[in-house]
Order: C-alpha cells, then sequence, then structure tokens
C-alpha cells in the first residue's frame, strides 16, 4: 500500500471520529419562534393571546420544558425574554413587552475617537439626537426585535436590531464623503437647535427643542432670541432685531405666507400654535438666494408635513392662552389633515399678562402712571386667537401637494374718562391676518425636481379714536392699512452629480397696499388723507452649489426683481463660501445684496401700541428703495464636547426714512459692524453656553448718531439641567444701555414741562435672570405625553432703562422699562 494510500485513510477515518464525536455532544437547537410556542399553548389550552405580532415576530425563545401545565410555561417564558403575561379573562392572556434601556459605545472606525452625537431612529418613530453620558449612548426604552438607525455627521449610517448586540456592544462607524447630505452642527445652542454649515443658517426642529430658560411652551419667537446676533432690547417676542435689522427689514413666512406684524398684544407672544410646527430656518446674514424683498434676515416657519399611522393631537393651556390641535390620517400613508389653534381668556388676568399690559401701555393713557387723579379707566379688553390648518396629499413617493392656511387675530381697546365723565375718550384697534398657500412638489429623477406654488395674504390694520365732551364728540379718526399680497412662483433644481446643485427659480409678486385716515381732529379740522399703490415684482433667481473638492464649497448665484413702480431692475449678487480644515474645524465667509420695496418708517422708538408706527407703503419715486449689503466671515470649532463659534459681519443700509420735523420724510442710511461669539461645552449632566456680541448700530440722517436700539455688549450665560422627568434651565443676561435720546421740543403734540433726565450717553447697564422648570408627569412608555411648567422672566424684577418716549412724553414718567418679573404655568397633554 502507498503512503499516500495510507495518508488519505487516516485523513478520512479522523474526519469520521471527529464528526461522531461532535455528534454525541452536540444538542438539539431547541428555539423556536415565541409565535409559534404561543400557537401550541393555545391549541393545548384552549386560550388565546393578544400580542402585537411586528413586534413578536422575529423573537425566538427555548420551548418550555413542559407545556401540560400552562402556568409553569408561561413563567419560563418570562423569565427567559422580556415579556410579561396578564389575564384578561379566563381564556385570554395579553402579552405585554418589557422594554430596557440600551448601552452603546460608538467610535470612529479610522481614528478610534468617541462619536460626539447620533442621530437615532428607533423603529419608526420620529429619529432624535443623542448625546453620550459621558462616554456611552443610552437607547431609552427597546425591546429585542427594534430596528436601529443611528447616524452622525461625516459618517455612514448604520443599521441593527437591539437583539444582535452584546450586553456591551461596540460599534464602529465609517466617515462619509462630505457632500453625501447637508452637514450639520447638531445642538448648536440647546438640542433641537443646529447650525447648517452649507446654508450658513441655523434650524430649528421643534420635535427636538430642549427647554429655553424664561419659557415652557416654545414660544417660537422666543427660542430666536438664544441665537446669537438677535435680540429683543424690551423682551417682547416679536420685536427681533438681527444683526441691526429691524422687524420690518427682516422677511417672516409661515408656509410661505408673508406676515407683517409681530405677534399677538403688540408683539409679546408668537402668533403660532408651536405644537405643529416642524422646522424654522433662520438666516442672520445673506438672504438665500430664492428669497428677496427685505434687506435684513429670514424667519422661514415650515408647519409639520408627516403623515401619521394614527390621529395625533394635544391640548394646552398656561395662564394666558389655551389651545389644541390635531392631525388626522383620512387616506393611508398618502393624505391626512391637521388643525390647531389658540385663544386667550378675555377679561382675565394673570400676572403675565398684568406684566405684558405694563410693557405695552407705557406711556399711553393707560399708564397706570397716568390714569389717576381726575380720570379713570372704565374698559380695557384684549383678545387674540390664531387658527391654522393644513392638508397633505402624496399620491406616491415622487409627488406631493399641500395646501396650507392660517388666521391671526388680535382686538385691542379701552374707554378712558374724567370722574364726571364730562370727557370720555374710547380708542380701539384691531389687527387680522390670514393667508392661504398651496404648493406642488415633483421628483421627475434622482437628478431633478421642481415645484410649482401659489399664495395669498391680506392684512389688515385698523385704529378708531372717538373723544367726547359733554356728550358731544370733539374727535372721531379712523385709520385703516391694507396689504394684498398675491403670489405665483415655480422652481427646479438640476443635481448635475453628488457635488453640483444648480437652482433656479421664478417668482410673480402682486401687491395692493391701501392707506385712509378720515374723521375730525380736537379742533374741529376734518382729517383725510388716502393712498393707493399698486406694485408688480418679477422676480428669478439662479444658483450653483458646487463641491471644488471635498473641503471646499461654494453656493452662489445672482437674485434679480424688476420693480413696477420705478420700473427698473435690480440685480443682487450673493455668495457664501465654506472651508473644511477637517471635520471638527471650518472656516466660513458670505456676501450679498438686497432690496426692499414694501416698507416701514423708521421711528426711532419702541412704542409698538402707537399703530401709526405700524403702517406700510410701497417705494415709489419720493420714498426710494431700500437697499443693503452684509458682509461676514468666522470660522467654527466643535470637538470633545467643546463648540466654539465666531462670526465677524459688517451690514449696511440705504435709503431708510422717516418722519421729519416739519412733516417731511428724511432719508438715511443705518449701519452695522459687529462679532457673534458663541461658546458652548456639554458635560456629563450639565449643558453650558455662553454668547456674546459686540456690535454698533449708527444711523445718517442728518448726521451720525447710535441708533436708538444699539447695544454695544450683549451677554448670555444658559445652563441646562436635565433630571430623568425633570429639566431646569437657568439664564441670565447683561447687556449695555442703550443710548439717552433726547425728544424732540419743537414737536407740536409734546406736553409742556421740563424733562429731567439724570442720564447722558447711554442708560445704565441691563441685566436679567430667567428660569423655567418642567416635569414629565406620564410614564416615559406611555402613548401619551403630559407636561407641567413653570416659567419666569425676569426673576428678580429688575427695572432695565430702555428709552425716553419720543411722542406725547410725560414730564413726570419719561422713561420706559423693560419687561418685569413674567411668571407662566402650563400644562400640555399630547398623544
Amino acid at each position: 500500500m502507498s503512503i499516500r494510500t495510507v495518508l488519505l485513510r487516516f485523513i478520512v477515518g479522523t474526519q469520521i471520529f471527529v464528526g461522531a464525536c461532535f455528534s454525541l455532544n452536540a444538542q438539539p437547537d431547541t428555539k423556536k419562534p415565541i409565535i409559534e410556542i404561543l400557537g401550541q399553548l393555545s391549541k393545548a389550552h384552549q386560550v388565546t393571546f393578544s400580542y402585537n405580532n411586528l413586534l413578536l415576530e422575529n423573537l425566538n425563545a427555548d420551548v418550555p420544558s413542559s407545556t401540560e401545565e400552562l402556568s409553569e410555561a408561561l413563567e419560563e417564558l418570562s423569565s427567559s425574554l422580556p415579556i410579561r403575561f396578564e389575564i384578561i379573562g379566563d381564556k385570554y392572556y395579553t402579552v405585554i413587552p418589557i422594554r430596557s434601556n440600551l448601552t452603546l459605545d460608538v467610535k470612529d472606525r479610522q481614528t478610534g475617537e468617541n462619536i460626539p452625537v447620533l442621530l437615532v431612529q428607533l423603529a419608526d418613530k420620529q429619529a432624535h439626537y443623542l448625546y453620550p453620558s459621558p462616554d456611552s449612548f443610552v437607547i431609552s426604552s427597546v425591546f429585542p426585535t427594534d430596528s436601529v438607525r443611528i447616524s452622525s455627521r461625516f459618517y455612514q449610517p448604520f443599521n441593527f436590531s437591539v437583539q444582535q448586540l452584546d450586553s456591551e456592544p461596540l460599534i464602529w462607524l465609517d466617515q462619509d464623503t462630505l457632500y453625501l447630505e447637508d452637514v450639520m452642527v447638531k445642538s448648536y445652542i440647546i438640542s433641537g437647535i443646529d447650525a447648517n454649515i452649507e446654508s450658513q443658517s441655523v434650524t430649528i426642529n421643534t420635535a427636538d427643542l430642549g427647554l429655553i430658560a424664561g419659557e415652557t411652551d416654545g414660544d417660537v419667537l422666543q427660542v430666536l432670541k438664544t441665537i446669537p446676533g438677535i435680540k429683543s432690547p424690551t423682551g417682547k417676542a416679536g420685536a427681533l432685531m438681527m444683526r441691526g435689522s429691524t422687524y420690518d427689514q427682516n422677511l417672516m413666512y409661515f408656509d410661505d405666507i408673508p406676515l407683517y406684524h409681530t405677534g399677538h398684544y403688540f408683539g409679546t407672544i408668537s402668533p403660532y400654535n408651536q405644537a405643529i410646527i416642524d422646522e424654522i430656518e433662520v438666516y442672520r446674514g445673506s438672504l438665500p438666494l430664492e428669497w428677496g424683498g427685505r434687506v435684513g434676515g429670514l424667519i422661514n416657519i415650515r408647519t409639520n408635513p408627516k403623515i401619521p399611522k394614527q390621529v395625533t393631537g394635544g391640548v394646552l393651556a398656561n395662564t394666558i392662552y389655551s389651545g389644541a390641535h390635531a392631525t388626522v390620517p383620512l387616506i393611508k400613508d398618502k393624505a391626512a389633515f391637521s388643525i390647531s389653534g389658540r385663544v386667550n381668556y378675555p377679561n382675565y388676568s394673570s400676572e403675565k399678562m398684568d406684566s405684558f399690559t405694563t410693557l405695552n401701555m407705557q406711556g399711553s393713557k393707560v399708564d397706570e402712571n397716568i390714569v389717576g387723579g381726575n380720570s379713570s379707566l372704565d374698559e380695557f379688553d384684549v383678545k387674540f386667537n390664531d387658527l391654522n390648518a393644513k392638508l397633505i396629499f402624496k399620491p406616491g413617493d415622487k409627488h406631493e401637494f399641500t395646501y396650507s392656511a392660517m388666521r391671526i387675530y388680535n382686538d385691542f381697546g379701552f374707554l378712558f374718562s374724567s370722574d364726571n365723565q364730562d370727557l370720555v375718550e374710547t380708542e380701539k384697534s384691531g389687527l387680522n391676518n390670514w393667508g392661504m398657500t398651496t404648493k406642488w412638489t415633483g421628483k421627475w429623477s434622482d437628478k431633478w425636481r421642481s415645484a410649482l406654488g401659489a399664495t395669498v395674504s391680506v392684512f389688515d390694520l385698523t385704529e378708531e379714536r372717538i373723544a367726547t365732551r359733554s356728550g358731544v364728540e370733539e374727535e372721531v379718526v379712523n385709520s385703516l392699512n391694507t396689504i394684498e399680497d398675491i403670489r405665483f412662483r415655480a422652481s427646479i433644481v438640476y443635481e448635475s452629480n453628488e457635488t453640483t446643485i444648480f437652482r433656479a427659480g421664478y417668482e410673480l409678486t402682486s401687491q395692493q397696499v391701501d392707506f385712509e385716515e378720515s374723521g375730525t381732529d380736537r379742533g374741529g379740522n376734518p382729517v383725510y388723507k388716502q393712498t393707493n399703490s399698486l406694485a408688480h415684482i418679477q422676480s428669478g433667481y439662479v444658483s450653483v452649489k458646487k463641491w471644488l473638492n471635498s473641503q471646499l464649497l461654494l453656493d452662489g448665484g445672482i437674485h434679480m426683481d424688476h420693480y413696477s413702480i420705478t420700473q427698473r431692475w435690480y440685480a443682487d449678487p450673493r455668495a457664501m463660501l465654506s472651508y473644511f480644515l477637517s471635520k471638527d474645524f471650518y472656516l466660513k465667509t458670505s456676501a450679498g445684496i438686497s432690496h426692499q420695496y414694501l416698507q416701514r418708517q423708521f421711528s426711532s422708538d419702541f412704542d409698538d401700541f402707537r399703530v401709526s408706527n405700524q403702517f406700510w407703503f410701497l417705494a415709489n419715486k419720493n420714498l426710494p428703495v431700500q437697499s443693503g449689503s452684509q458682509y461676514m466671515i468666522g470660522g467654527m470649532l466643535d470637538k470633545s464636547g467643546w463648540l466654539v463659534d465666531v462670526e465677524l459681519y459688517k451690514k449696511n443700509i440705504e435709503n431708510i426714512s422717516r418722519q421729519g420735523g416739519t412733516n417731511a420724510v428724511e432719508t438715511g442710511t443705518l449701519g452695522t459692524f459687529g462679532a457673534d461669539v458663541l461658546v458652548k461645552k456639554r458635560f456629563s449632566s450639565v449643558d453650558l453656553w455662553c454668547s456674546y456680541t459686540l456690535s454698533n448700530s449708527q444711523t445718517d440722517f442728518t448726521e451720525k448718531e447710535n441708533a436708538y436700539f444699539d447695544q454695544t455688549h450683549v451677554l448670555n450665560l444658559m445652563f441646562l439641567i436635565p433630571r430623568e422627568r425633570w429639566d431646569f434651565s437657568l439664564a441670565w443676561g447683561l447687556m449695555s444701555g442703550m443710548p439717552v435720546r433726547i425728544p424732540d421740543d419743537t414737536n407740536p403734540n409734546q406736553p409742556s414741562g421740563t424733562l429731567d433726565i439724570p442720564y447722558e450717553g447711554r442708560f445704565p447697564v441691563q441685566h436679567q435672570l430667567d428660569l423655567s422648570a418642567t416635569y414629565l408627569f406620564s410614564k416615559p412608555a406611555s402613548k401619551w405625553r403630559g407636561v407641567i411648567g413653570l416659567s419666569v422672566l425676569n426673576l428678580y424684577n429688575k427695572g432695565n432703562l430702555i428709552n425716553i418716549f419720543q411722542t406725547n412724553v410725560d414730564p413726570d414718567t419719561p422713561l420706559r422699562q423693560g419687561v418685569g418679573i413674567s411668571p407662566n404655568l402650563q400644562v400640555s397633554i399630547s398623544w
């Protein structure tokens, strides 16, 4: 026998022997699908099991050692799986899943460094951001069969099921190319406020929004004040100034519907139910190319675009208003309808409402420092409400139709009389803003997509003043300002490849602006003024977004408008450049020009109560089109729990107008330069961030002077402390005093008397402490969510001096103060 034959027989024999040994020692696989086991027990004991089939279909278990005793079999299953059985009848059992927390370590495969933040989507639930505590990520309330998708900026997504991981799982993420999707800095300030590096904007996702100090209801406009470069000197939510631009110079859209007011009750409360808002885009610098018509920034609010599986909704109530919202699926995965509304409590007084009244009524007849002596306030009423509705229809994956509608209503009035009823004065003002928009978006291929839309909106601002003496009318003046806005728009996007995107669009806008004032003044003279203006604005833009290499991104193009009143074309080039030195550090710069046609006069005062300060007009040959230019350069570092963002900027606005002392209109310029700095550090149990703005805003009419709202230094510190079901937020602000502006004593409306102002140059430094606390009183795994919250603005009631009243100044009380202490309690329930 040859050696080769002997070796072959030896190998074969060895394999047979080893195989036989393994066969003798192998144990039979006793695991079976839990659904199959429950089926067998159901037949054997004539019982019925109720369970979530999708949740249990991929779950396996050891077959119970004995199936003759049902209770023993169920006990074995409960001990080996995260489930329990609940008896709901003699023959009926409910299988209840027991959820637990999953701890993950997630690292960069190339460098071995810990991933700083994850975007986590559990099963079909909404994705949310997760941060390590301190180095590991904890995903709460998971079940073994749950599917999980995790991703992070600059990394490829990773999909897994919970039962695939070990007790101490470690996941490695692979780095991704920068230009595969928008590059975001998550939790730029707090969770839900992110910085979009590519568009150089800030995005607010309300579903993930953390707790803001001083507010518990997620007031949309109050949230914006936390962003460096955006401030509200009086504390009003709607009186936002973005890098030197006043509110009327900023664009604000609600589902593509333009808005022309600061909000409820003269801007103290946002006019939108935050529960239906999905996302807010904020541009502090140059406008994106598709937008025009303003020389300031952009606030673009979008409502929820999702179609839920079942009815969702909620209710809320606080010390000022109550509201409700609901979304109803009409056709499974294809159509849904949502509606929301809020209304205040007329003739009801709370501490926060009283604080807002004091803030708004300063310098008016309602001011408690004026009402008294020989006069009294007999009637005072504030009413407001808002209503929003949206219809979504998605016939397939490539097309979507939406219809949105909104209505915002305000009614304010008072009756003021002398003690002997000899003089009776009544004033009423109303604000009614409604609009609707319809939009279609389509995706024709992987490269082409387009959109069409139409919007109609109407804004009415009214005021009525009546004064009678001994029953005889001395004054009756009615004022009305109306804006009718109709828009048609079309856009197209072409993605040439993963590094190049072309965009183009066209919009036709028709704006009818009417103003009428009529009646008789106290001197018996007739009052009549009427202007009617109609403008057609044709706008177009082209842009290209191009990755010049893996580190350098250019987004630029040109926006052009043709304004029918002046019969001129206005060209606005804009560009943004971002350079990624690494995945943790990048540089940025932008430059742009814009024009504004619909305007309000520059009033040099914070007096939102005076409706005459809110009137709009269209630019014409006598009141020129405003033009603005903005430039920015900066950089951001996001590494090892630290976030540092610095932006230097310069802005100049020409052709702003104001009323002169001889009733002539003066034109001038408004210029601002400054720096915005944000430093944030996330610790294991506390978030701490600090924002600082150094700036100077100057107007130049007949001479250069600091703008009435100029504050050289604005410093904000915020602490966020999550504690299981509790969340705490504390913020402290320190701001320079604003310029002391002495009113013009030649004004014929100025009361006689000497103003004794003990300040020169600037008012004293302002500071304020705000806090919020919320408690989740529903169970974390419940299908409904209940939260109770307490917030306090200006906790120690600091009397911050804002300015001197510029019109009808009472020599005894000439100074305006900011918002005082404002506590609020809110309860919300959602499902």
